[in-house]
């Protein structure tokens, strides 16, 4: 029984990740949901972080939105080749305004 509170959309959307690891160093790095709902979502990491840790997201979805969010880490899972599937909570989002295409962390001319 699924005990969300909040429906999933399941699919691969960009998603720019910033924040600390398990060895206490800042990274930026660039990934795939695999879920996305209004209360967080679900990615593959090639960096450890700890439950509880704070992340700061940008995902691209299909439709051209952009969303800006801060969350919390809520489950972290081992998986191959050195991943980590992380699920995010969301503490905070917002709605960015369209970058005509392009993802907002490209270079200009790069969209």
């Amino acid at each position: 029984m699924d005990m969300r509170k909040s429906t999933r959309v399941c699919g691969s959307f960009p998603i720019r990740i910033r924040g600390i690891d398990n060895s206490g160093h800042p990274f930026n790095a660039n990934s795939l949901a695999d879920n996305i709902s209004s209360g967080g979502l679900y990615m593959q990491l090639g960096r450890h972080v700890a439950v509880g840790s704070r992340l700061f997201v940008v995902v691209q979805l299909v439709v051209g939105a952009t969303i800006a969010a801060r969350g919390v880490v809520a489950r972290v899972e081992p998986r191959p080749h050195g991943l980590s599937g992380v699920a995010v909570r969301f503490t905070r989002t917002r709605l960015l305004p369209s970058q005509g295409g392009a993802a907002p962390w490209a270079p200009a001319g790069s969209g």
